[in-house]
């Protein structure tokens, strides 16, 4: 877990652009990094972004930083390594949350399911053996479908191969 009462700084060294391969579901390769960086921002985290060599944004690298001030560029890593003082005076400033959040009193847990046939699925069947699965009521447990086309009535869904069911799972947090 990560301490409450502790300052939280994140140093994001790329590079070039986020690869294709890394991509989340339906989304850019781009816009997964930005994604992420949000969620790091959210923390809350200072977040530094850093980069070196020719095939680096600086206009990405903006969007990843918490601010413009954070922002380093360089031709090789040997030139970053210069600006480390940047991480430490920032370290030494910061201050913890002043008034930190009490932990969530329940968590999320994504589970992804690729189907290798077309077919019609039950929505609410996969529900109930999902929760009974991780132990929880069917209520804490959503289901999304992503398709390319999909055909709905009640309660099931007719998806091509190759669509993906998104089961979110509210578990008490530990």
């Amino acid at each position: 877990g990560t301490r409450t009462d502790a300052a939280k700084i994140v140093l994001f060294v790329s590079d070039g652009e986020q690869s294709e391969q890394f991509a989340a579901f339906g989304t850019t390769a781009n816009q997964t990094a930005l994604d992420a960086a949000t969620r790091v921002k959210n923390l809350p985290a200072t977040v530094f972004a850093w980069g070196f060599g020719d095939k680096v944004s600086k206009r990405t690298l903006e969007q990843i930083a918490t601010d413009g001030d954070k922002v380093v560029l360089g031709q090789n890593v040997s030139e970053l390594m210069s600006h480390l003082g940047m991480l430490q005076d920032a370290a030494c400033a910061a201050s913890p949350p002043s008034n930190p959040s009490p932990p969530p009193s329940t968590e999320e847990v994504v589970l992804t399911m690729k189907l290798e046939a077309s077919g019609t699925i039950n929505t609410d069947s996969i529900q109930t053996k999902v929760a009974a699965i991780a132990g929880v009521a069917r209520s804490a447990v959503t289901i999304e479908i992503k398709a390319s086309r999909l055909r709905r009535g009640l309660n099931e869904v007719t998806v091509p191969d190759g669509s993906v069911i998104v089961a979110t799972i509210a578990v008490p947090a530990s």
